[in-house]
């Protein structure tokens, strides 16, 4: 036995023949074939007299808690409009629903779900393959099969909930897979907090991203299209508009681990947002940042991109300026770490003032970084050797001052790469060096012994 949690759901069968129920076991079994990136995963199911029980994994957290939420952690009233960083957020979220719902129109045969709605989209915590989206509770749904479309009384029974049934069904009417194009709208709506009866509220709002919100709008009306369901779009073509109601040319995201995250916003400001150990998010403390929060150190200095190691970041600005903030237990921060033992503010690292810098990679502890003459610095900590500076700073097993390899024979580097304990860099001609912890030969040298050169 391990320690895995799983959930079981029961179906009540009642008045139906011994056949219909092998039918719905089978299209229940078939459902462990269907893809977990997207759907909750089916682990087991089985009768027991006039009860069908289904295994699947379990989560905690449904798309209904993060509507209840996310107004209060983005620090929203109910009157007042979502801030960009909300409206990306359930950009993400809607983009990755639909992706979920495409799979299973696009699955063979296609899956109509019939009961989506926030209880059954539930999320992740892990972002398992950088997803956290995935649907459940499959008891009402079937195999869509064109060619029955018109016969088949299971397709056309009256099923779903209430509030999120497409008209169609609720009128007994024929209906397909675009049903459930119609459930997502009306989760649309209270994912975006737009009210589809409403206009003059969408043009009233003065944001940055109003034209995205009018986008969606549309979208969202598209989606509902009563009583012309057939005219209601895929969700392929949803997803193919998605530069027009996302907002992320608005906003660029460096994610820092799975506890941190930085923005840079088409005007130029910057905002961190997570668990800050460390003050690696640049406040200047330590303590968790629940909303993003702007860092007025960084605002207005054009930053091109973020690195980040373990609990540092790098950035690196439009005039080849580097900023060092976070932990500086290893000399991470090219500071003394006598002085420096977390510079939570950032700070510009002077020692490249004279440099072009066009490449930076981050380890645990420690960084390398490549001019546009191919020269390459490290520093850092070098207890397995991964900044490359031999035997000369063994004495601390710290480099403070970065330090510049030297690789012999002229050769001029390309690319750098840090990985925890161990580096590499490429040539121009497509040489390849590496130096550090050597374990199971990650190197790609003959021995596990840890190279320091």
């Amino acid at each position: 036995m391990d320690d895995k949690i799983s959930a079981v759901k029961r179906l009540q069968f009642k008045d139906i023949s011994e056949e219909t129920k092998q039918r719905v076991v089978e299209e229940v079994n078939s459902l462990t074939k269907l893809d977990s990136n997207f759907v909750i995963k089916y682990e087991d199911s089985y009768l027991e007299s006039n009860h069908l029980y289904i295994q699947m994994q379990f989560y905690s957290q449904s798309l209904r808690t993060v509507l209840k939420d996310k107004p209060i952690v983005f620090g929203r009233q109910p009157d007042e409009p979502m801030n960009v960083f909300e409206y990306f957020t359930s950009c993400e979220i809607f983009k990755e629903l639909l992706e979920c719902v495409e799979y299973l129109h696009e699955s063979d045969p296609p899956v109509i779900h019939r009961n989506l709605k926030p209880e059954n989209i539930l999320i992740d915590p892990n972002f398992t393959s950088n997803r956290c989206v995935k649907v459940c509770d499959f008891g009402l749904a079937t195999d869509h099969n064109t060619s029955k479309q018109t016969v088949s009384s299971f397709v056309h029974s009256v099923c779903g909930t209430v509030g999120y049934i497409a008209p169609e069904i609720l009128l007994g009417k024929q209906y397909d897979h675009k049903s459930d194009i119609y459930s997502l709208s009306i989760i649309g709506e209270e994912l975006f907090g737009i009210d589809l009866q409403d206009w003059k509220l969408i043009e009233a709002k003065k944001l940055s991203f109003k034209k995205c919100i009018q986008s969606i709008y549309g979208t969202l009306l598209e989606m509902m299209s009563t009583p012309f369901w057939r005219q209601r779009p895929e969700c392929r073509e949803v997803l193919a508009k998605h530069n027009e109601w996302h907002c992320d040319w608005l906003l660029h995201i460096w994610t820092m681990n799975r506890y941190n995250a930085l923005y840079v916003t088409n005007d130029d400001m910057v905002y961190g947002l997570g668990n800050n150990s460390e003050g690696c998010l640049g406040f200047g403390h330590n303590r968790p940042i629940i909303s993003p929060e702007l860092i007025p150190e960084l605002c207005q200095q054009n930053i091109q991109y973020f690195v980040n190691g373990s609990n540092f970041v790098i950035a690196v600005n439009g005039v080849n300026q580097i900023y060092g903030f976070g932990s500086n237990t290893c000399g991470q921060l090219a500071r003394n770490t006598d002085t420096y033992y977390c510079n939570q503010k950032p700070d510009i690292i002077a020692y490249f003032y004279d440099k072009s810098i066009v490449q930076i990679s981050c380890g645990s502890h420690h960084t390398l970084a490549l001019t546009c003459d191919g020269r390459v610095y490290a520093w850092g900590d070098h207890e397995c050797g991964q900044i490359g500076c031999g035997n000369n700073c063994y004495e601390t097993g710290i480099v403070y001052t970065p330090f510049e390899l030297q690789f012999g024979d002229n050769y001029k580097i390309q690319s750098v790469y840090c990985y925890n304990d161990w580096s590499f860099a490429i040539t121009t001609d497509g040489q390849v060096f590496s130096w550090g912890q050597n374990e199971c030969h990650r190197l790609g040298h003959s021995n596990t012994k840890t190279d320091t050169v």
